[in-house]
């Protein structure tokens, strides 16, 4: 479960609409194997934008997670169980630019449809630290970090129309806005990729 809240700031200026903005949220998963469990917490800070002028729509988003991790490994031993117990920080970073350009007028197409060539940039990168478990004596295990980083290229587009409602005798005061995005029609190779490096040492008894 979360929570997620933001403001935006929007302003024409030299013609052009633009809009900016902060959001902040928390997020929490658990996740269980058997006995053994792990949970996530991370507080979320972003900014994202948006600049509109004539056809040409200009879009980026950018938003850190700062993570807490705490894992619970579950080990048999004899007829009874010992918990060796983890915990480790870690971060998240997500960041996107998008450009589209309304061609809808180029295909005598009214004011109020969009139909918009996009193209995209997404890169998203993950680190967990390392950590050493408690609580399970000589079978407690001395786990490396986790780096993870991917940037794709995506090519796509988005469409959208408006039209007003009627009924009885008089239209009514609302509008609809069916909006459609399709992306990626293609997407490229991840570039570049940092190949997730784990370790894992410790003590085991037979």
């Amino acid at each position: 479960g979360g929570f997620a809240l933001g403001v935006d700031y929007v302003s024409n200026y030299d013609g052009a609409l633009v809009t900016l903005g902060v959001a902040a949220g928390y997020s929490g998963s658990d996740i269980s194997a058997g006995l053994s469990s792990a949970s996530v917490e991370t507080w979320n800070i972003g900014l994202y934008g948006n600049i509109e002028k004539d056809a040409l729509r200009l879009s980026g988003a950018a938003t850190y997670g700062f993570q807490n991790y705490d894992i619970n490994r579950v080990i048999p031993v004899g007829m009874g169980f010992v918990t060796a117990n983890g915990d480790a920080n870690g971060s998240v970073f997500a960041a996107s630019l998008a450009a589209s350009y309304n061609i809808a007028p180029m295909l005598g197409l009214d004011a109020k449809t969009r139909i918009a060539p996009l193209i995209r940039v997404d890169h998203v990168s993950a680190r967990r630290d390392g950590f050493v478990e408690t609580g399970a004596g000589i079978l407690n295990l001395s786990v490396g970090g986790d780096d993870f980083a991917r940037t794709y290229l995506s090519l796509g587009f988005e469409a959208s129309t408006e039209f007003s409602t009627c009924a009885g005798n008089g239209p009514l005061a609302s509008e609809v806005l069916p909006a459609i995005r399709l992306l990626p029609v293609w997407r490229g190779p991840h570039l570049p990729r940092r190949v997730p490096l784990r370790t894992v040492t410790g003590w085991w008894s037979a």
